[in-house]
């Protein structure tokens, strides 16, 4: 909770909750002042702080959930498995690309992450692994004057990440501390328990 001066008569404040969007759809700012309560009583926040809330003006209760670029997948696309990279086989276009030319984004440039699951570092060191492993492949087969060599190995890179990414960036905004153990053990099926040796494996 951020407490700040609007005007010399004025008190306002922010209070940051991670909360799954669709327990924040449309609710009305009377019912988002309930919520703001509930988490303050959660965290033990003092009774002051809390009669703030409480008597704050609903008219100027909003909400913003937290801006991630979201890493958005073709339909037609779904590629989680290394070993069945193959780009030329499967023409579908990934949108956004996160390459032009010999110009490749990784991490947050690429796919901004919430912060709530601790995932933004992460994500981009394993950017960083399946990135310098295509170059170092480019550079092993001498391939740094062949434009579309480099275009396919960014296109490899694409075509493993996206999916993970855009599946961490949802779990992130969705899961709470609240959902059932099974979407918990899905999830950490799905981000801690990958085989790097076949992922490398399957870029090579």
């Amino acid at each position: 909770m951020i407490l700040f001066n609007r005007s010399t008569t004025e008190l306002g404040y922010t209070i940051h909750l991670p909360l799954p969007l669709d327990s924040l759809q449309g609710k009305s700012e009377s019912s988002l002042i309930d919520l703001a309560l509930q988490e303050l009583e959660k965290a033990g926040f003092p009774d002051a702080l809390k009669q703030l809330v409480r008597i704050s003006p609903p008219a100027k209760m909003q909400q913003r959930p937290f801006y991630i670029h979201h890493a958005t997948i073709s339909d037609s696309l779904q590629v989680y498995n290394p070993t069945d990279l193959n780009t030329e086989a499967d023409p579908a276009k990934i949108l956004p690309t996160w390459s032009v030319g010999r110009i490749v984004l990784v991490g947050d440039a690429a796919h901004g992450m919430p912060p709530f699951m601790a995932q933004g570092a992460n994500q981009g060191f394993e950017d960083a692994l399946v990135v310098t492993t295509l170059i170092t492949k480019i550079a092993k087969e001498n391939n740094w004057d062949d434009p579309q060599a480099i275009a396919k190995a960014f296109d490899k890179y694409e075509c493993l990440r996206h999916p993970l990414m855009a599946y961490v960036q949802q779990a992130t905004l969705k899961l709470s501390p609240y959902s059932s153990d099974k979407k918990w053990q899905e999830y950490a099926q799905q981000v801690y328990c990958r085989n790097f040796d076949q992922l490398i494996e399957g870029l090579l």
